[in-house]
C-alpha cells in the first residue's frame, strides 16, 4: 500500500494465458490495469488511493497481523452462531 501513497500501483509483468482468456488463478496486468489502474484516472479516487496509502505506511504491521487475526477469530464465531440457529 505504501507505494500508492505515492501515486503509482505495481502491476504483474504477465498476462493470462489465451487458452482461457477469461479465466486466471492469479491476477494479471489486464487486471491490475482495468481493475486498478483506472481508477488513477479519476481525480477521486488517485486522492483516496494516495490517502489510504499514506495511512498505511503509517500502521504497524505487528498490530495490523494482530487486528486481522482478532477480526477473523470475531467472523469465526458468528458463522458458528448462524449456524447454530439453522442447524
Amino acid at each position: 500500500m505504501g507505494p500508492t501513497a505515492k501515486g503509482y500501483v505495481h502491476a504483474v509483468p504477465y498476462v493470462r494465458h489465451s487458452a482461457m482468456p477469461l479465466y486466471t488463478p492469479e491476477p494479471d496486468v489486464l487486471h491490475d490495469v482495468f481493475g486498478h489502474g483506472i481508477h488513477l484516472a479519476d481525480p477521486f479516487f488517485t486522492d483516496l488511493y494516495r490517502t489510504v496509502g499514506r495511512a498505511a505506511a503509517r500502521v504497524d504491521t505487528a498490530d495490523a497481523l494482530d487486528l486481522r487475526q482478532r477480526q477473523g477469530h470475531r467472523r469465526a464465531g458468528a458463522a458458528r452462531v448462524v449456524a447454530g440457529l439453522f442447524g
